[in-house]
């Protein structure tokens, strides 16, 4: 099968993918569905934000724009006729994509968000596609016609034998990897003491970036003349400053190959949720997979058919504790029947076939 994979290139997510469809014998072209500023299908705030993205959008046309470009530079990939068009958040949909897609009459299409529509329209073409999925909860029944379905997980060595089977081979109590978004340093930062006192092994690494400011004529104009932004400016400077020095904290990524290492190596995974999401996120998929249990702050995990009071334990936002029984409870889990289906092969499988 020949497919027209458009897809973002978030944290190398698409790689596997494009790799397993290759490896079940598919023809893959893959183009980045890149992010376009001022979109006006992004909510905003205030009317002179909202009113530059509608003028961006409507005269600008910026969809258009990207793949007139695409049409030009991708020509001879294009060329050949294509059996499936899979579509991962689509942010660069447009009438003139589809009028491309159209001269397939027996193209199969099928759109799968792995974000929310509280922060981007997804379906505002939801009817040209013969099947749409998300990975958000309350989309999944907000939504008429889409379908919940869970972020994929790698087979591997890893996720076959769990390290903690055996006490030498477990390396941490509780470990958390990820950048710092929605307070997630914050969180962790209130976990932490409580960790220290029980005298658990931890390993927690939260991304923070170096506060920035768009234009730098701008800024300098502002800092010195405008007392409210100058303020701002020195508040985020100090923050960032102050946050630097915390042991949690880094500034660059660690690789996924290791992460999963460490992962594999740890009996219980941290993991915060995104507000403005009720999905689950890929931390909890890839630590179910390889039996770990998970502490998390994503209430949504509740009503997800996988959940298990045994093996998941959710924690207030604003005000974590965590359960340090249930962290050194030296139980072990297998892989639960819906997580399994969320297996790489089985996962793309199922969109290619269903």
């Amino acid at each position: 099968m020949r497919v027209l994979f458009l897809a973002p290139a978030y944290a190398g997510l698409h790689i596997p993918i494009i790799e397993e469809m290759k490896r079940q014998g598919h023809d893959v072209v893959w183009i980045d569905d890149t992010a376009i500023q001022y979109d006006m299908r992004i909510p905003r705030h205030g009317i002179l934000n909202k009113m530059r993205c509608r003028v961006n959008t409507v005269l600008k046309h910026p969809s258009k724009k990207v793949w007139d470009k695409i049409f030009k530079e991708r020509a001879e990939e294009l060329k050949t006729p294509f059996d499936m068009f899979f579509c991962i958040n689509g942010r660069t949909l447009c009438k003139e994509l589809f009028a491309f897609l159209d001269k397939m009459p027996n193209l199969k299409k099928v759109l799968y968000i792995w974000d929310s529509v509280s922060v981007f329209d997804f379906y505002r073409y939801q009817d040209r596609f013969n099947r749409c999925y998300t990975f958000d909860l309350d989309d999944s029944v907000n939504v008429p016609g889409v379908f919940y379905k869970s972020l994929y997980w790698i087979d591997s060595q890893s996720n076959r034998f769990s390290c903690c089977d055996s006490v030498e081979a477990k390396h941490y109590d509780i470990s958390i990897v990820g950048s710092d978004h929605d307070k997630r340093f914050e969180i962790v930062n209130k976990i932490l003491p409580q960790v220290k006192d029980a005298g658990l092994s931890y390993f927690f690494r939260i991304q923070i970036w170096k506060p920035s400011f768009s234009h730098v004529f701008l800024y300098k104009f502002r800092k010195r003349y405008m007392a409210n932004f100058r303020r701002i400016v020195e508040y985020a400077e100090a923050k960032y400053e102050r946050e630097r020095k915390n042991e949690i904290a880094m500034e660059g990524v660690i690789p996924p190959v290791e992460y999963a290492e460490i992962m594999r190596h740890t009996a219980c995974v941290l993991d915060t949720d995104r507000g403005s999401q009720s999905g689950i996120t890929p931390r909890v998929i890839w630590a179910l997979a390889m039996g770990k249990k998970i502490i998390s702050t994503n209430r949504n995990l509740l009503r997800a058919p996988f959940y298990s009071p045994e093996q998941i334990f959710i924690i207030d936002r604003e005000s974590p504790v965590i359960d340090i029984d249930f962290i050194k409870d030296n139980r072990t889990f297998s892989i639960h029947p819906e997580i399994e289906k969320a297996r790489l092969d089985k996962w793309v499988k199922n969109f290619i076939e269903d």
